[in-house]
């Protein structure tokens, strides 16, 4: 198996892992996981599961919108993941900075 890129970040004041790999079945066994599926948010153990792809980045706001606004419905994330893919579309580069660290 290849090594699993690993980070960790603030959400709501609580501490979140972030694992690039697929989701499996047995990372939430409360929710329904299709072999398909690009990500989860596990409120059991506050990690987010990132499948590596050329859609990672989406997958990643999706499931950290997700740990944000956990009271949104599937329908709301997806809104908000794609006004935040369009803004990044057209961000300018000589804005974006390198943090070393964030809270959200």
């Amino acid at each position: 198996m290849p090594n699993v890129v690993r980070r960790t970040l603030t959400i709501n004041g609580e501490k979140w892992k972030l694992l690039f790999r697929a989701p499996r079945k047995s990372d939430a066994p409360e929710v329904s996981i299709a072999d398909d599926d690009e990500g989860l948010c596990s409120y059991e153990d506050n990690t987010i599961y990132i499948k590596p792809s050329s859609e990672a980045l989406g997958t990643a706001i999706h499931e950290v919108l997700h740990a944000v606004l956990p009271d949104n419905d599937e329908d709301s994330i997806a809104r908000a993941e794609d006004a935040v893919m369009r803004l990044l579309s057209v961000f300018p580069k000589q804005y974006l900075c390198k943090e070393t660290a964030f809270e959200l």
